[in-house]
Formats: structure tokens, sequence, C-alpha cells
């Protein structure tokens, strides 16, 4: 799950210009205008990567749950 949660990070890091950008230029055709705030971005970061912790502990709490014999004989 680190790697995981380094590459949500990571992406997020990355998109964060181009959505302060556009979502600038966006909100500047509406009467009442908003500031966008770091805390915004952090947010939508720290939404990310709880959907990103709840998948993978589905994933891993599904895996560990199944029978190892019915796996091997697929196999």
């Amino acid at each position: 799950s680190k790697e995981i949660i380094l590459l949500v990070t990571v992406s997020a890091v990355i998109a964060w210009p181009v959505i302060y950008y556009v979502a600038g230029k966006w909100l500047e055709n509406f009467y009442y205008r908003i500031n966008l705030q770091s805390l915004d971005f952090l947010t939508g970061l720290i939404i990310a990567l709880v959907i990103a912790l709840v998948t993978i502990g589905y994933r891993i709490i599904k895996s560990a749950m199944t029978n190892p014999v019915d796996v091997l004989r697929y196999e």
C-alpha cells in the first residue's frame, strides 16, 4: 500500500497546477467568486488516499478469506 500512496500523492501534486489554472478560469465566470485555497487541494488528496486505502483493504481482506484449495484447483 505504500507504493499506491506514493503514486496517488505524486499524481495529485502533478495535477494541482492544472486544476488551479482550469478551476480559476472557470470560477472567474461567476458573479460570486471564491478563491482556491491549499486546504481544498489537501482535502482532495486525503479523500483520494482514503478511497485508495479502502479499496486496497477490501482486496486484501477478500484475498485473505478465500480458500487456498479453491485457487489451486483452477491452476
